[in-house]
């Protein structure tokens, strides 16, 4: 229920799709799995959700580049494209 006061608060957090060079340097991307992605949110103060996947971003059979709390162990294969969806109180 927390979450969901902090979501419709107006100083609560907003939903933002942050590019992943925020979270990793290049070299680390291309070997992540979701759950290194939960991890780097977490360490800003964020909470992960899903990825942007943006070589799938035409293809409505993949949900259009969105892939929402997929599993931890889930093998992501990103690039500097391609960017987290996260809960955080800025767009930073």
């Amino acid at each position: 229920m927390s979450i969901y006061r902090d979501l419709f608060s107006s100083e609560g957090s907003e939903l933002y799709v942050k590019p992943i060079s925020l979270y990793f340097p290049p070299e680390q991307i291309s070997n992540l799995t979701f759950a290194d992605c939960v991890l780097a949110a977490h360490n800003r103060n964020e909470l992960c959700i899903g990825v942007i996947i943006s070589a799938r971003v035409q293809d409505k059979n993949q949900s259009f580049s969105i892939d929402f709390i997929a599993s931890l162990d889930n093998q992501l294969n990103l690039t500097l494209d391609d960017g987290l969806i996260t809960l955080a109180e800025d767009e930073t």
